[in-house]
């Protein structure tokens, strides 16, 4: 992939500001900013992202959302990524069930056959926490948590 060699390359060379100015950062606009073309013109991937807005921007060092697994402890990443949080509802989630009785049949080399209550499980554990997902979470500089923190979206209780 020639442009994304292109890409690297210039990041490996010019460092952060390469990604954050000039072409790069065009190119992402440019990319947020495509339209249908139609009449009336429609937003593909809407956003108000300037250059401007990454020439700006700051990486800031944040907190990892932690929690406890059975006796696992798990980390992830903290908002505004949602996966740390996501992930650690639907484990919370799931750690109210005996998933052993629901463990994969005819193991092999791709993982075995999943049962049929062990995929209902996932899948309704990640739908709940995607849901949560979706309505609380964004970026916590402008959006705060419930209670200000992942604690309560992460209470064993709650979940």
């Amino acid at each position: 992939n020639p442009a994304y060699a292109d890409t690297l390359s210039s990041i490996a060379g010019g460092g952060a500001d390469a990604f954050y100015s000039g072409p790069i950062a065009r190119g992402i606009v440019d990319k947020i900013k495509t339209t249908s073309g139609g009449s009336p013109a429609v937003a593909i991937t809407p956003g108000l992202t300037e250059v401007s807005d990454l020439a700006n921007y700051r990486a800031k060092r944040r907190d990892p959302v932690c929690t406890t697994y059975r006796d696992y402890w798990v980390c992830g990443m903290s908002p505004p990524s949602s996966g740390g949080i996501a992930v650690a509802s639907a484990l919370g989630i799931l750690e109210n069930f005996d998933l052993a009785q629901y463990k994969p049949t005819a193991i092999d080399i791709e993982g075995g056959k999943p049962t049929v209550m062990g995929v209902h499980l996932v899948s309704e554990a990640e739908r709940l926490a995607y849901a949560d997902r979706d309505k609380y979470v964004a970026d916590t500089d402008f959006v705060p948590l419930p209670g200000g923190s992942p604690a309560r979206m992460l209470d064993k209780g709650y979940l």
